[in-house]
């Protein structure tokens, strides 16, 4: 097989590369089998002063999708010439197998949250200037590192990548609330428990530390973790670990996570920690009270940005396993020498990956008020409107849904629901209460089986439980039930249907004063409106089951459904958030010449 031959985009990026100061060529550019891709080798010498960690020059391998100007182009340390230490905006940068560059590939980016958000500048997007562009980043980057100026007060904090030995993960719940409690703790070491979920990969939340009460660590997790720690295949597995809290992160210079135990035990000596004493302790404890540890979990304080207090804990993680010495019996003595010759020896420690799954770290994409996610939002109806919305909510962090639907999932409702095959045959309540809690760690939803009305009879004060009561079933009976039910203990009513073919979306709002005339108010506002749709219908030959005197015209299409219920969920998020008078909010689709315009919102 020929040589492959750089592309002429390849060769004009290298041309306008020759004459720049800092930059050596040390060879063409050679296609890599193993990835597929380019590679070129070069040198580069900043104009500081070197440092302990950067010398003043240094090798790299660029490596370059075969695409070019479109694709990756990665900065990756020479294997012997290149930078040897890892720093922040860095990968991990440790030698690899079989390979003539390290893995610390450095962070060039200019996007919100990555390295340069101060320096940002637009990347080139054609052949020729690209690849300079990536030059120059990292000689401005080199130059950073060495004048120790990677990260500046304000940036977010950033833990160091590291790599891991399993695929499976270990989830712990941490926030503001938990950190007052670590803060006050007068231990600094103990046992936690864990327990495997059903599901791949495996992951592992941690369920408790010793050191809280039954009620704390009851409360840590939602529906979704403690119902599978009660009912599942799994519930017998609970593992336990050993926890240890340190003073500050554990890295080395510059931004390193310790390789080995000998390098982690002189990491915790800076912070005065012995090492070898807590865990010997520790661990001489479990074995008394026969307990089992798999892993050691280290928290540290840290900040959400660089300056700032520390106001969150986080935790690193990485597996027990003690040398095997023979001679000995399973006494403190064994124990003693095991800790000991793992700590002064050249172990690697086998890293677990971890991550924090609170609420305030799952939602950080996108989340409403939250005084909207603690409310207690009771959803009437579980069929496909009601299911969009409780999505909605359940995606932006509202973590109490109740839902009540006598009802059972059909094929036929998979086409707009939010529920899955898995689910036909089931009540729907309990399917979207089910779906909801699976969606973060911390849902705690409900359900009840039964319609509105047996729930009545049977929970006279059910209503009372809730902030926000939403009505999705379109059904009149529901609205008479609410109208002489509903007291001032909750505090917002609200009503969502579609019109014929989803054209219109009805949206009923009220606050707790006026629900004393909530049949009549809303029947006056809307009635309008729904003999238009029944003059559409009649003009079809359609037949159209399930239609009442107000609602729900069917067929409608999801992206219709999706669509009306996002716009209504902005004017509800306002309603609840600043309540203005009862009204009806109308959705409507507007088409000009057959084409979709968009939506038209009237307030009536």
């Amino acid at each position: 097989m020929p040589d492959r031959e750089p592309t002429k985009e390849l060769r004009s990026a290298r041309r306008l590369l020759e004459d720049m100061p800092g930059y050596e060529r040390l060879g063409d550019f050679y296609w890599e089998e193993r990835l597929e891709k380019w590679v070129l080798h070069i040198r580069m010498t900043i104009d500081v002063p070197e440092s302990e960690y950067i010398p003043t020059v240094t090798e790299w391998r660029v490596i370059i999708d075969p695409q070019y100007p479109l694709g990756q182009i990665c900065f990756m340390p020479d294997e012997n010439k290149g930078i040897k230490h890892t720093f922040q905006h860095q990968n991990n940068n440790r030698l690899l197998n079989n390979s003539k560059w390290r893995s610390g590939k450095i962070c060039l980016d200019t996007g919100q949250g990555t390295w340069g958000r101060k320096k940002y500048s637009p990347e080139p997007v054609d052949a020729i200037n690209r690849l300079k562009w990536h030059v120059e980043r990292c000689l401005i980057w080199l130059e950073a590192a060495a004048t120790d100026t990677l990260i500046e007060n304000g940036d977010p904090f950033e833990l160091p990548d590291f790599p891991t030995s399993t695929d499976y993960r270990i989830a712990f719940n941490e926030d503001n609330d938990s950190f007052v409690r670590w803060q006050s703790e007068q231990r600094s070491s103990g046992f936690f428990n864990y327990n495997p979920l059903d599901q791949q990969p495996e992951t592992y939340p941690i369920s408790r530390f010793d050191i809280f009460s039954e009620e704390v660590a009851a409360k840590v997790w939602g529906s979704y973790i403690n119902d599978r720690n009660k009912y599942s295949k799994n519930r017998n597995k609970e593992k336990a670990g050993l926890w240890l809290m340190l003073k500050r992160i554990p890295v080395m210079k510059p931004w390193q996570i310790p390789y080995t135990f000998k390098e982690l035990d002189a990491v915790c000596q800076a912070q005065g920690i012995n090492l070898l004493q807590i865990l010997l302790k520790t661990y001489s404890r479990s074995k008394r009270e026969k307990i089992k540890l798999d892993l050691v979990a280290l928290g540290f304080p840290v900040p959400v940005r660089i300056g700032s207090p520390e106001e969150l804990i986080h935790w690193f993680a990485f597996k027990l396993i003690l040398p095997k010495l023979n001679g000995f019996r399973d006494n403190e003595v064994l124990w003693k020498q095991q800790f000991t010759e793992l700590i002064s020896g050249t172990a690697k420690i086998q890293w677990i990956k971890t991550e924090n799954w609170n609420s305030m770290q799952l939602t950080n994409r996108g989340r409403i008020s939250e005084d909207l996610t603690n409310s207690r939002i009771l959803f009437i109806g579980a069929g496909a409107l009601g299911a969009t919305f409780a999505e909605l909510f359940g995606r932006l962090g509202c973590s109490n849904l109740t839902f009540v639907d006598y009802d059972k999932v059909h094929a036929g409702n998979l086409s707009r629901h939010t529920l899955t095959l898995n689910d036909v045959g089931k009540n729907k309540a309990e399917a979207l209460s089910t779906h909801i809690n699976s969606v973060f760690p911390f849902h705690r939803c409900t359900f009840r089986k039964n319609g509105l009305e047996d729930t009545l009879s049977k929970e006279a004060a059910f209503l009372d439980g809730f902030d926000v009561v939403i009505d999705a079933t379109g059904e009149d009976d529901v609205i008479q039930l609410l109208s002489n039910h509903l007291s001032s203990k909750s505090t917002h009513f609200i009503s969502v249907s579609t019109g014929y073919n989803a054209d219109r979306l009805y949206c009923y709002l009220a606050t707790n004063s006026k629900f004393a005339n909530l049949k009549n108010s809303f029947k006056e506002r809307i009635d309008p409106f729904l003999q238009q749709d029944i003059t559409i219908m009649q003009k079809t030959s359609e037949i159209i089951e399930g239609i009442g005197c107000w609602h729900p015209l069917f067929p409608a299409r999801i992206d219709d459904i999706q669509m009306l219920a996002g716009a209504a969920f902005k004017i509800i998020e306002q309603q609840l958030s600043r309540p203005k008078e009862e009204r009806l909010v109308v959705i409507e689709k507007q088409y000009a010449d057959g084409e979709f315009t968009g939506v038209m919102i009237k307030n009536i």
